[in-house]
């Protein structure tokens, strides 16, 4: 594999993860909480465990959608040594920090990312932004040499 693939999939995985879970936090809370309410809710009648039906199946399917997820974002993000691990977090948390500075939200990013992950075109949206950024240049540089 191309390492400037394998850098882009590596960041990509990590910024997906940082998106991904926040999100499965708040899935689990919010089925916690309806579960409970559903419980609380059956013991003044019977008749609210026809909610727990939906409500089970809606939990099946949501939690069925993050593990989907959670095995595709494993299987895109290519294997990475301790080093690499860490230069590759370094990297994202400036490259995030960029985003944040022009207002990109991280939705938009990880899509452009992914664009370039699936695509063969030569322009790759972190290539670009590396060499209109001086500062990121180098760090992708070493971390491509990390990949090699």
């Amino acid at each position: 594999m191309n390492a400037s693939i394998a850098v882009i999939r590596a960041v990509a995985g990590e910024i997906t993860n940082r998106i991904y879970l926040p999100i499965l936090i708040t899935a689990i809370v919010i089925a916690a909480l309806l579960t409970g309410l559903v419980i609380w809710l059956t013991t003044m009648n019977a008749w609210w465990l026809l909610l727990a039906i939906p409500l089970v199946i809606a939990i099946l399917i949501v939690g069925a959608l993050l593990i989907i997820v959670r095995i595709i974002i494993a299987a895109v993000t290519p294997s990475q040594n301790k080093t690499q691990r860490k230069e590759v977090k370094a990297f994202t948390d400036k490259l995030l920090n960029l985003s944040e500075i022009t207002q990109t939200p991280k939705f938009i990013l990880l899509f452009r990312i992914a664009k370039d992950v699936l695509s063969s075109n030569k322009s790759h949206y972190v290539e670009s932004v590396i060499s209109d950024t001086a500062s990121l240049r180098s760090d992708f540089t070493a971390l491509r040499r990390s990949f090699e």
